[in-house]
């Protein structure tokens, strides 16, 4: 029996090991290039650690150290921002996320007639098979763009910071727009969008500073986190009255099934808002930037605040958060500098990373009971903050959780609790509950001698 644990103990430490392996590659370094290898024994170039200070020009190697090189990893060229000319060998096959997105001089990807992978329209990177846009040059000056039709995708940040276009066009054929695919395009006034789109990506069309409308079409059904933060001047999400998932209400977008609320326009001058009653989910960045808004009402229906829904309302003092919400994600409140109290349901089980990173005005919180985990950061750089109380319920508290909190004076905690630990390892201020309860007229028969 005994040897029967050892081998079952040992499969369980091997399957451990290589789901680790599975999660972080081995990284390698061969001249310029770092490089991992994919499963098929091939190269992924992840980085390049040349001298990038005069690196103009640049041909990919076919292979590192003698592994064909077929992928090109998310962002791998963003150290070269000076490369003007590019050329891919035939050995490529995939990319991920636009691996040219930082260089902002470049100007020519060169790829040969017949590769087998990837081609140029009119100096723009195209994913035959996938027929996906990849990258749109940054340096291109053009003010106005169509998508050649056939076109199936928009890459994620394939037109990132592209600031000359005004004006993009998307044929029909695009049923994809993938995560932040236009990115910073701060000049970009109208965009077409496909009669086929199906998918918009988190954040696709994030800090589009001078888009002023656009218009969704009936085929849309499914959007990421808010597509359209940061794009201060939207004034206008145009939706059908019958559009069969989404939907407007006082120009707050909304998805009907799973009653979410997607984006809070950042364009609104309210000072207040109340979120209709039976919506369920605030959305991930719902209300990121919205810099006007001064009060915020939740329904008793919401169960979920997604990731930095209120990420910087630099205006935010008061919020109620109702005990129907089970689920506070990251960053929820980060940078929500004039919120001076907020009080957290007992609902709530879970403080994520950054919850309140940044709130500088937040001067003391209570942790309630069911909460067992306090994440990375989540009161970080809170200068305000004096007082905080910790259950015993809570067995797991982050790095840096209290960072920078200089005049936090106590957190009072339960004695011999992990708190407790926690506070004395990372020299927090400790106090107790009820430390002086034995000088009140509530004291046991055992103190009674002090009150005749």
């Amino acid at each position: 029996m005994k040897k029967l644990w050892l081998m079952v103990a040992l499969l369980l430490c091997l399957a451990l090991t290589c789901a680790t392996a599975e999660e972080e590659p081995t990284k390698y370094t061969s001249g310029c290039y770092k490089y991992i290898l994919l499963e098929d024994g091939t190269a992924e170039i992840t980085g390049y650690v040349g001298d990038t200070k005069l690196l103009a020009k640049l041909e990919l190697p076919s292979e590192l150290d003698g592994h064909p090189v077929t992928s090109l990893g998310d962002f791998s060229l963003a150290a070269c921002s000076k490369l003007r000319i590019v050329t891919l060998p035939d050995s490529l096959v995939t990319m991920g996320k636009n691996p040219f997105a930082y260089c902002k001089e470049l100007r020519e990807i060169k790829v040969s007639p017949d590769h087998p992978a990837f081609a140029t329209i009119d100096g723009v990177l195209f994913h035959k098979g996938e027929k996906k846009l990849i990258c749109y040059p940054h340096s291109f000056t053009d003010t106005e763009y169509t998508v050649p039709k056939g076109i199936l995708a928009i890459g994620d940040s394939a037109f990132l910071n592209c600031g000359s276009l005004t004006s993009i066009t998307l044929p029909d054929t695009v049923t994809t727009i993938e995560a932040s695919a236009f990115n910073t395009c701060y000049n970009m006034t109208s965009i077409r969008l496909s009669n086929g789109l199906t998918t918009i990506g988190d954040r696709g069309l994030y800090n589009c500073l001078n888009l002023t409308y656009i218009s969704l079409p009936d085929s849309l059904v499914t959007m990421g986190s808010n597509p359209f933060e940061c794009c201060t001047r939207l004034m206008d999400i145009i939706i059908s009255p019958d559009h069969p998932v989404f939907a407007m209400i006082d120009d707050v977008l909304f998805h009907k099934a799973e009653k979410k609320l997607i984006c809070y326009p950042r364009s609104s001058t309210a000072a207040e808002y109340t979120v209709p009653e039976g919506i369920l989910t605030i959305g991930d960045h719902a209300f990121a930037s919205c810099t006007n808004l001064e009060r915020i009402t939740l329904p008793d229906s919401v169960t979920t605040i997604g990731k930095s829904a209120f990420y910087t309302l630099g205006r935010l003092t008061s919020i109620n958060i109702p005990h129907s919400v089970t689920s506070i994600g990251d960053s929820a409140f980060s940078y929500c500098d004039k919120l001076i109290s907020i009080t957290l349901p007992d609902s709530i089980t879970r403080i994520e990373d950054d919850t309140f990173n940044r709130c500088t005005s937040l001067a003391s919180i209570t942790i309630p009971d069911r909460v067992t985990s306090i994440g990375e950061r989540a009161f970080a750089r809170c200068e305000s903050l004096t007082n905080v109380t910790i259950p015993d319920s809570v067995t797991s508290i982050g790095i840096n959780a209290f960072f920078d909190c200089d005049r936090l004076k106590a957190i009072t905690v339960p004695y011999d609790s992990y708190a407790e630990q926690y506070c004395k390892d990372n020299k927090l201020p400790v106090a107790y509950p009820d430390a002086a309860d034995w000088l009140s007229n509530d004291s046991s028969d055992a103190n009674d001698w002090l009150l005749n």
